[in-house]
């Protein structure tokens, strides 16, 4: 298996030479065969794992076995405990979700702290199975039958090639020890159902199931990378982003078919439903000034577009003013439930690259030791960059063509009483960096929404 191993992954280009991996491990066969498998082939990698603690002894079991696997290993070893059950009732998701969100948030941010290239799952052939027969029936569309991908972003499943008997033969064979998980063996969790009664009901009807599977997924795939192809192409012609608003041309999209299947794919990732994308090409045309909502956005129909824009209206999250202090070389500050604000100090020989606006840069000893977060409100003047006098706010958002629905949501940074960054917009003249300045204040926001 080592040598389909190292086949895969160079075929993946999932690695480079020298790239330190992150290896998500939980103790079960698969991440433990995952491990050996980075070890034998010599690539450099860490251990991570989560004791989310849901199994009482158990959990504390496998905790100290990955510990002693990675003294074994001779590699750098990082364990966190987290209570996802407290985490779950706070969402208000399920256990399985919040162990999720609460495993790779840890891991994103061990990545960064440390510089690991890329964070390794031990997903297997199996697994990408069970998520496309999950997804058929959810009705997730044909994004969902792709199965799991081999790299997204910097995750990566290298062991993809593999199903769960080739990986217990590997680990029998080279008398690897792993833990046993006992709720692998409840039908309670869907993937186990499928696991347990759907896969197999398959396999009955078709004794060649896992090869009709591997041609049907690269078909699923081919089929979604062509359709994207087109749809972009369309998108190009047919949506046009200004600001923080998507609008789409509704004469232009009724000329081609099947218009809400079209409009779904463009605004689905806002939380918008299918039958609410009928709906708009239903009532197209009589339908001016109908509004629609989904959690986090909304959208507008204005004669011959549709608009969707985030809700974004900070009046409505019980705005509180935040105090920031600056003595710490870097920090993270909560906004208001609306996203965080993520500062860093830099020397000067550090010079930074401005290429979004949701990020800023300041001479740090102008701004001084202490900014306050506030909502923007009437009367307020700031000298954008670039300009030696003072301008309204409010005629400055008409000038940046900041539309009427989110000039609620905009928020400033201040100095004192000196607006020092309209964030998401432009900073003060006053706080840039000249070339008098001894040290770079790096400010970025990182709104909960998704951008569009």
């Amino acid at each position: 298996m080592i040598h389909a191993f190292k086949s895969y992954v160079g075929k993946q280009q999932l690695l480079c030479h020298g790239d330190k991996t992150l290896v998500a491990i939980s103790g079960g066969i698969d991440s433990v065969v995952l491990t050996h498998l980075f070890y034998q082939a010599e690539l450099p990698f860490a251990l991570a794992h989560v004791n989310f603690g849901l199994r009482g002894n158990d959990s504390d079991g496998d905790e100290d076995f990955v510990i002693q696997l990675a003294k074994k290993y001779g590699v750098e070893c990082h364990i966190r405990k987290v209570n996802a059950e407290e985490f779950a009732f706070d969402k208000k998701v399920s256990i399985q979700m919040a162990a999720r969100e609460l495993r790779y948030t840890w891991f994103q941010e061990l990545a960064l702290r440390h510089n690991y290239q890329q964070i390794a799952t031990a997903h297997h052939w199996d697994d990408s199975v069970e998520t496309v027969l999950l997804n058929l029936a959810k009705g997730t569309g044909i994004r969902g039958l792709h199965g799991i991908l081999s790299e997204k972003e910097n995750l990566i499943r290298p062991l993809l090639f593999a199903n769960k008997g080739e990986l217990k033969t590997y680990a029998e064979g080279n008398h690897l020890v792993w833990r046993e998980d006992a709720s692998n063996a409840s039908d309670k969790y869907q993937r186990n159902y499928i696991r347990h009664n759907i896969v197999p009901a398959f396999q009955h009807l078709n004794p060649s199931w896992n090869e009709s599977m591997k041609s049907s997924i690269a078909y699923f795939q081919a089929a979604e990378s062509l359709m994207q192809a087109r749809l972009d192409t369309l998108k190009s012609e047919i949506v046009a982003i200004e600001n923080e608003s998507i609008k789409i041309n509704l004469p232009l999209l009724m000329q081609y078919p099947h218009p809400a299947f079209m409009i779904h794919e463009w605004i689905s990732e806002f939380g918008f439903t299918a039958s609410q994308c009928q709906n708009i090409v239903d009532t197209a045309h009589s339908a001016t000034g109908n509004q629609f909502f989904s959690n986090q956005f909304q959208g507008l129909i204005d004669r011959d577009l549709l608009i969707i824009s985030p809700k974004g209206n900070t009046q409505d999250k019980g705005w509180a003013d935040g105090v920031i202090s600056l003595k710490a070389l870097q920090g993270t500050f909560v906004v208001n439930g609306m996203g965080k604000l993520v500062w860093e100090q830099l020397n000067f020989n550090q010079m930074p690259k401005f290429d979004h606006s949701n990020e800023a840069f300041f001479d740090a000893d102008s701004l001084g030791e202490e900014i306050i977060i506030r909502q923007w409100k009437k009367g307020d003047r700031f000298q954008p960059l670039g300009m030696n006098h003072k301008k309204l706010l409010s005629d400055f958002m008409i000038d940046a063509k900041i539309p009427l629905n989110l000039k609620s949501s905009v928020i400033v940074l201040c100095s004192g009483d000196n607006i020092a960054w309209v964030i998401k917009h432009r900073i003060d003249d006053r706080f840039k960096i000249t070339n008098k300045t001894k040290r770079i204040l790096k400010i970025t926001y990182q709104p909960y929404d998704q951008p569009i």
